[in-house]
């Protein structure tokens, strides 16, 4: 890549003559004539000069005086005091000197176009086309936002300089930052949409919350449901996240189970990240972490109360994390790194988990717990007021029951109940298949006392189904089938299962979330089935506007990996809160209180790639009325010897209203309560 050096003539610069790799022309003074540039930078100089080309970078660094750039009608004042004329060109570079700001402006066409900002006063509009402005070594928390009057206005709050924006689709800010021994540029690269500035509400990024960095390595690849994928550095995940209060100081704390290099057949053990609320946000607390479990993950938590403490406490499983090819029992194929199950506690806390859990069916030395468990429920089984674990474990004889004693240990037991629907689940016209038990959940959706057992597959042609629990026990004949996703029963997978009173009638409801076979896990969609206080369940989805539209269907493994039940917006109603997958915002799906559902979306920034702005968990950490929002990004350095794993916070605009376009009741002058049906808007 090489620069071609003018002289203080007036040249004739001829691009289909320029030497190979010439990517910069200086042009000097001059009045000189460019044409049959082809993806050149042009270093703006003194002199009338011509350029004409196709995507052509015009580079103002060097003005020494305000440029004006008018894309549209060709031609701009260079800040040396001369007209250049100009076609073709894409991105327009402003002058770079930030100890001597020079203000500028730019005037777009209806093409696509790039404006580079380095500092100064701007104003920008760059019209039609799908247009971006970068502000080049920029941080964006040293920079304000206000959109008036149509216009996204900018202000650094160091330098109190002001950028005037319209036009414009994106903006980036961009800081090069070490990682590793190696610079990534893009390393902290922030991206704001316009569409957050005009959005009923958006979620705007905070902070960075904790980092760290890891060097494993997948050495051969591996295969994975028929796709190979070459090795390399070890991928991170979160597939499941809660909210519990490790240091019993009245606030909820952030628990993520990490998944590291999954299916990779590596050490895939790494701690859970516990992130505390404090002082109005989250921080990472060194101390607290090492109380953290390492281990391989989790992909299902749920809350326990165990009889002998009063402790706030959690319970997750995971899958054999091993390369598929690899998986067997763990006592017939013992794995180095099995799963486990774990307890989660609060740091003052010290239950050990062995005194209180027999051994697993899968138990090797060293692991009393090793688990192979795509989920588990957690559910008062017998009736006695005490929390039971089911665990829908693989394996020849399916999973277990947990049952707590009085004294909170509990007693494993296995039945044929556990293996027909582990193991040997038939499809719905009882032919022989291969179905997967994938999620269960244990609620009382008769109101008997005694919770009941839903369950969901994949892998075959079955329908989910509701076990009717009677006086402690489950059989196929109290089975209650839940009607089929918009998949069909012969290309779905249950993924996950969830349950509010989502219509405030007394009785739970569910909110499923399927995912297709084929192709394998491509899109998602959730669920919504009221009871009717019986265990009947009727589906309610395709009253939801538009949510046929989004994740439904998309290409292998695009769907959404976490879906939340909150009130999101305050109202007294359990909401979902999930993200579309398609460019990771927000989806929120708000609960009228009559368990029908409207999809709101919630534009969001995009930091490195769009993955980093996933969420994983909601929560209003600081209290101030408005949602904030965790997400992680991995990135690797450029000579892929090292990944960095960033913890990001983000926090909504605005309150979530009820009121037209999500107001709040104190903006439309009206006592708040669900105003848009009471307003008929």
């Amino acid at each position: 890549m090489g620069t071609y050096v003018g002289t203080d003539n007036d040249d004739s610069i001829d691009g289909n003559s320029l030497p190979d790799e010439t990517s910069k022309i200086d042009p000097k003074a001059g009045d000189d004539t460019l044409f049959n540039l082809n993806s050149v930078e042009v270093i703006a100089g003194p002199g009338n000069d011509n350029i004409s080309g196709s995507d052509v970078r015009y580079a103002l660094w060097r003005s020494p005086n305000s440029p004006t750039v008018n894309l549209e009608k060709g031609f701009a004042l260079d800040g040396f005091g001369f007209r250049d004329e100009l076609s073709g060109i894409t991105t327009v570079q402003l002058p770079s000197n930030a100890s001597s700001p020079v203000d500028a402006t730019v005037i777009g066409s209806d093409q696509d176009e790039t404006v580079y900002v380095w500092a100064g006063n701007n104003t920008i509009n760059l019209g039609g086309g799908t247009d971006s402005i970068r502000f080049y070594d920029s941080n964006y928390s040293d920079f304000s936002f206000n959109y008036i009057n149509n216009s996204i206005v900018l202000k650094n709050i160091k330098t109190n300089s002001e950028s005037i924006i319209s036009g414009v689709e994106t903006l980036q800010f961009l800081k090069k930052e070490l990682v590793g021994d190696s610079y990534d540029e893009y390393q902290t690269r922030v991206e704001y949409t316009a569409d957050m500035f005009t959005a009923p509400i958006a979620g705007f990024l905070q902070s960075e919350i904790h980092r760290f960095t890891d060097a494993s390595i997948d050495e051969d690849g591996r295969l994975y449901e028929g796709k190979f994928f070459p090795g390399g550095l070890l991928s991170f995940e979160i597939q499941v996240a809660f909210l519990m209060d490790l240091n019993k100081d009245g606030s909820e704390d952030v628990v993520l189970p990490i998944m590291k290099g999954y299916s990779s057949g590596e050490d895939t053990r790494t701690p859970f990240i516990a992130l505390l609320s404090s002082d109005d946000t989250l921080i990472f607390d060194a101390e607290t972490n090492l109380q953290m479990p390492v281990t391989s993950s989790a992909v299902e938590a749920e809350p326990i109360r165990i009889n002998s403490t009063n402790d706030q406490l959690y319970i997750t499983v995971n899958i054999d994390t091993r390369e598929p090819s690899a998986r067997a029992a763990y006592k017939v194929g013992p794995a180095e790194f099995p799963s486990e199950l774990i307890l989660i506690q609060p740091t003052d806390s010290r239950i050990e988990a062995e005194s209180i859990f027999p051994l697993t069916p899968e138990a090797i030395p060293g692991f009393p717990q090793a688990i192979n468990a795509h989920s588990l429920a957690v559910g008062d089984i017998t009736g006695d007021g005490l929390d039971d674990i089911w665990v829908g474990q693989g394996g020849s004889q399916g999973g277990f029951q947990l049952t707590q004693k009085l004294d909170g240990t509990f007693e494993l037991s296995r039945d044929e109940f556990q293996q027909l629907i582990g193991v040997d689940w038939p499809d719905d016209d009882g032919s022989a298949s291969s179905n997967r038990l994938i999620d269960q959940l244990l609620v009382d959706v008769n109101n008997d006392g005694y919770d009941d057992l839903i369950v969901g597959w994949g892998g075959g042609a079955t329908s989910s189904y509701a076990f009717i629990n009677n006086d402690g026990s489950f059989s196929y004949e109290s089975r209650k089938q839940l009607p089929p996703s918009i998949y069909g029963i012969s290309n779905q997978h249950a993924l996950k299962i969830k349950s509010a009173d989502f219509d405030h009638d007394g009785d739970p409801d569910l909110a499923i979330q399927y995912v297709r076979q084929e192709p394998y896990y491509g899109g998602d969609y959730w669920q919504i089935l009221l009871n009717d206080g019986n265990g009947n369940f009727s589906d309610m989805t395709n009253l939801i506007p538009k949510y046929n539209e989004l994740n439904a269907y998309g290409e292998r493994q695009t769907h959404a990996l976490h879906g939340q039940l909150i009130d999101i917006n305050n109202d007294g109603h359990i909401d979902l809160a999930t993200y579309r997958t398609s460019n990771q915002n927000p989806l929120l799906y708000l609960n009228d209180g009559k368990g029908q559902f409207e999809i709101l979306e919630v534009p969001t920034n995009k930091v490195g790639s769009m993955k980093a702005n996933r969420p994983v968990i909601f929560a209003d950490f600081d209290s101030d009325g408005l949602m904030e929002f965790v997400s992680m990004n991995q990135f690797e350095n450029i000579s892929k010897t090292e990944s960095i794993n960033i913890f990001y916070l983000h926090e909504f605009n605005k309150p979530i209203g009820t009121g037209p376009n999500y107001a709040v009741s104190a903006s439309l002058g009206a006592p708040g309560f669900n105003e848009k049906y009471y307003l008929n808007t």
